[in-house]
């Protein structure tokens, strides 16, 4: 699966890069809905460490720190379409939800014992992460600073005159303010929405709160609150080490992008 999503991925990339000027901003639009596609993929490999119950816990935002900056700064740097992460970001959202609203209208029973928790239709995922808003942030700071970078490159005024060179160092700075910011806004989204998602306000079609627990879980207090709250809290190492992989995943995922953009075949 993951072989496929990545092949479909650099066939996009590939495309808009080949593409004339008329359809460039529609083969830039297939790669950051592509991209978003994958965001979806690895969010499915993550469930199990990212439910709303763990999302007190430090680990949580480790795990989230690891595939989804890069997957974001991805489709901002090499999708040649404004509010490229945006957009991956409102895709996964998108198919997530979709799941949430579809799949209880197929009617399944469990088969295979034990069952505890009977259901009588297809369960869907948990709510998705609110991804859209880093997204924006990382899509308002690249656009900021692909701004400033063209008025720094402005042609010399004299014949002689040589452009300054890019310099090395600031894509590993743009990777510790894009870690930083990204890091800080899904600690700021998902800590209270998470408390939402396991109150009775979310016990509905849309969020889903009691709805996403397969047959084999069984029953209790337990479904509705935070779990590893004691032996995993929220500490100064388990943020750093987040931080870490978060600007580590931002670092590749910079690098990525600018490798897709000179990707033709």
């Amino acid at each position: 699966m993951f072989a496929v999503g990545m092949g479909v991925l650099l066939f996009a990339f590939s495309s808009q890069n080949r593409a004339n000027s008329g359809n460039r901003t529609r083969s830039g639009l297939i790669c950051a809905l592509a991209v978003g596609v994958m965001i979806a993929m690895w969010a499915d490999f993550a469930t199990e460490f990212t439910w709303p119950n763990l999302q007190h816990a430090s680990h949580f935002y480790a795990v989230v720190s690891t595939p989804f900056p890069l997957l974001l700064l991805l489709a901002a740097r090499a999708s040649k379409v404004r509010a490229g992460a945006t957009i991956a970001a409102a895709t996964y959202m998108f198919i997530y939800i979709g799941m949430i609203l579809v799949l209880p209208l197929f009617p399944a029973h469990p088969k295979l014992a034990p069952v505890y928790h009977p259901v009588d239709h297809m369960v869907p995922p948990a709510f998705p992460l609110l991804l859209i808003v880093p997204a924006v942030a990382i899509d308002v700071i690249s656009w900021l600073f692909t701004r400033s970078s063209k008025s720094i490159a402005q042609p010399p005024a004299s014949p002689g005159a040589t452009l300054p060179r890019p310099r090395w160092w600031r894509d590993w700075l743009l990777a510790l303010l894009f870690a930083a910011v990204f890091l800080a806004i899904i600690f700021a989204v998902q800590w209270p929405f998470s408390t939402f998602l396991l109150s009775d306000g979310a016990d509905n079609r849309f969020f889903a709160r009691s709805g996403h627990w397969p047959y084999f879980a069984k029953p209790g207090d337990w479904v509705n609150r935070f779990w590893d709250w004691d032996n995993d809290p929220i500490t100064f190492k388990g943020m750093a080490l987040a931080f870490l992989r978060a600007f580590i995943s931002a670092r590749v995922g910079l690098l990525l992008g600018s490798y897709l953009l000179r990707l033709k075949r």
